[in-house]
């Protein structure tokens, strides 16, 4: 609650509970300003994942300097206040954060090349690894949901293009075409959006989950290599083999191929430690600018997503050893079949 009676919603970036050590951060200084009072109740609020408790204690020492008096509001497991709903009505300044650790390293690089002819090339490269925690036991134990993020593309290449066809009034070829000529030939512009990429991530399951863990992820423990490609369509299943499913799992222990059935009570090898297939998509725009008076201009559209009309899969059956694993069903997220798109556009 402010100083003037009005509550007030503060939007801040990534890392807003964490301040360096020995400081009061810019935006705590701003609330407390805000708030009007010396000595506000200054609360953190976790979310419903739960946090790190050492990210309370931490929040703690960084803050001990603050002239706010410092409180936190644990939801989970249980709340650490009898009445979280008075607890909250006392506060004169509430923190909610998302505050799990993640991490995000990559090497970027670009490059930009524009020709006197109308045509300009960019090409961007990425290569990435992000870390972040799965929500599944994170309140018990945050490092058994850690691994690899599931929409991390390691590889990422993508090259784009525009050209104004040099043909038409005033350009290269055809330059002194008659308006009408013009009308016909002029104005074109082709652009082109391509994008390679490595494939996402995904961690293996088995059939016997549920005999042996009643809460948390189910994983198999990784002893080997698996061998993953794509294969062939298969118009009767309706899907396409990623790869080959071992044999039943049948008793704690038991290894086939790549895997093994872990004890009960343990989940298994890492998160994420597979990567599904590559990802390829092709986008082609032709543009058609044409003046019908000084005031009017009109542009025709044509547009073709997915150009070359690429099945871009999505990861595959992650159950290891049931009769349907390793087969993949459907297409990765985001991606679709070819689209064509037409339009006309006229401005005065």
């Amino acid at each position: 609650m402010a100083a003037d009676g009005r509550r007030h919603v503060v939007a801040i970036g990534g890392g807003m509970l964490m301040p360096r050590e020995g400081t009061t951060p810019y935006h705590v200084e701003y609330a407390i300003k805000l708030s009007g009072k010396a000595a506000p109740r200054l609360c953190v609020l976790n979310q419903a994942v739960g946090d790190d408790p050492a990210y309370y204690l931490r929040f703690y020492d960084r803050l001990a300097n603050s002239p706010a008096e410092v409180r936190h509001l644990s939801l989970f497991p249980m709340p650490n206040v009898e009445d979280p709903e008075d607890f909250l009505l006392s506060q004169d300044i509430i923190f909610v954060g998302n505050d799990a650790p993640n991490f995000y390293d990559s090497l970027q690089t670009k490059v930009e090349k524009r020709f006197s002819g109308g045509l300009e090339l960019i090409a961007h490269y990425t290569f990435a690894k992000s870390l972040d925690h799965d929500r599944d036991y994170w309140v018990i134990d945050p490092r058994v949901g850690y691994g690899p993020d599931d929409y991390n593309r390691k590889h990422v290449f993508s090259f784009s293009s525009v050209y104004e066809l040099p043909i038409g009034r005033g350009k290269h070829f055809m330059g002194n075409a008659n308006r009408v000529l013009d009308l016909l030939i002029g104005g074109y512009q082709l652009t082109t959006t391509t994008n390679w990429s490595s494939g996402l991530p995904w961690t293996p399951s088995y059939n016997e989950c549920s005999s042996d863990i009643d809460t948390g992820p189910c994983r198999p423990i990784l002893v080997g290599h698996l061998s993953s490609s794509v294969g062939h369509f298969d118009p009767v299943a309706g899907s396409v083999p990623f790869y080959t499913p071992v044999p039943t799992l049948a008793n704690n222990g038991d290894t086939n191929g790549a895997f093994q059935r872990p004890q009960k009570g343990t989940f298994g090898s890492g998160r994420n430690p597979f990567t599904g297939p590559r990802f390829f998509n092709s986008d082609l725009s032709l543009f058609k600018n044409f003046t019908i008076t000084e005031q009017v201009k009109g542009q025709f559209r044509f547009e073709a997503f997915n150009v070359f009309n690429k099945v871009n899969l999505g990861n595959p059956n992650n159950c290891v050893d049931c009769s349907g694993g390793g087969v993949i069903n459907g297409l990765a997220p985001n991606a679709s079949m070819r689209q064509l798109d037409f339009g006309v556009k006229f401005t005065f």
